[in-house]
């Protein structure tokens, strides 16, 4: 895997990740049903914009296996 910073096209992707995650149990705070496009649109611009994201990729597959952020 790599790490790269992430970006706006990653957004589908990182959707589907966190629903999966959030779908089991101690997986994140957020419930599935809480997690729409629109907040991951909403974190990561601010991230990009005045923070940091970063993504850890698969290199065989470019799945996103995980993203950090903090603004």
């Amino acid at each position: 895997y790599i790490i790269q910073q992430t970006t706006k096209q990653a957004i589908p992707q990182l959707f589907h990740l966190y629903r999966e995650v959030a779908e089991k149990s101690g997986g994140i705070i957020r419930r599935a049903e809480e997690i729409s496009m629109d907040y991951i649109e909403n974190f990561i611009s601010h991230s990009l914009e005045s923070g940091l994201t970063f993504m850890a990729i698969d290199t065989q597959t470019d799945e996103v296996l995980g993203e950090i952020h903090a603004y």
